[in-house]
């Protein structure tokens, strides 16, 4: 079994005021092309999904076509939350998730 896994990703995080949004989109982008090549049974995103209890909507956005990317491929994903975000933050649509094989906990 292949699996690939990502932590951390801290969506929505500023550094001295500067957003971080179009340099996560393009790495998110890269992961894309990653997983296109390698194939992987599973990508794990462990924890710190958002860098905020509450992420900016653009964070929501970019993570939702990261897992539209993902649901695309077929692979299967498993998400935990982290101290930044909350299972119920992550698990907002569960039941549709899971009929694309990504599992929240």
């Amino acid at each position: 079994m292949k699996l690939m896994h990502l932590s951390d990703l801290h969506l929505g995080k500023r550094v001295n005021g500067f957003s971080m949004l179009d340099d996560q989109r393009y790495i998110l982008k890269q992961i894309l092309e990653h997983v296109a090549e390698e194939h992987p049974d599973v990508v794990i995103l462990a924890g710190d999904i958002y860098d905020k209890p509450v992420p900016p909507a653009e964070a929501v956005q970019l993570f939702d076509q990261f897992l539209c990317g993902l649901a695309e491929q077929s692979v299967e994903v498993m998400i935990i939350s982290g101290n930044h975000d909350s299972p119920e933050r992550l698990s907002y649509a569960r039941r549709f998730f899971e009929h694309s094989r990504i599992y929240i906990s």
